[in-house]
């Protein structure tokens, strides 16, 4: 018996097409959902600040990023986020990250070399050596 794979999706970030980010997080969600495979997808939203949360997958469908997160009070709402982790913390849980994270820390390869800090190096996203 083979174990499940463990998908981590990553979306938002600092830069203004956090928006758009989710909506790329959501048409990937809408597609393995809907495959018949053997993976457990965990979706984390990535604040402005940095900060990363486990996010409820029942709100993938929000309009924007503003539906869940307030920037001014740099906070979330809660029904939407299940905790505050590390990014090492994600790293060691997921057998793959895949990043839907558009401009700084995501495009520009911030992410995945933070990742490869840690030796994760099961990832789709940005090339570090962009940096």
């Amino acid at each position: 018996m083979s174990e499940i794979a463990n998908i981590a999706a990553i979306f938002g970030g600092p830069s203004n097409e956090r928006d758009i980010s989710l909506d790329s997080c959501r048409a990937f969600y809408q597609a393995i959902s809907s495959a018949d495979l053997d993976v457990r997808l965990n979706l984390y939203f990535l604040a402005p600040d940095l900060r990363i949360y486990r996010f409820n997958e029942e709100w993938i469908y929000c309009n924007t990023i503003s539906d869940f997160y307030s920037e001014n009070d740099r906070a979330v709402t809660h029904k939407a986020v299940f905790e505050d982790l590390s990014l090492e913390e994600v790293a060691k849980t997921n057998h793959v990250l895949l990043s839907f994270i558009h401009g700084q820390y995501g495009e520009d390869g911030a992410l995945v070399h933070a990742l490869e800090g840690y030796g994760f190096q099961n990832y789709l996203g940005s090339d570090p050596d962009v940096l």
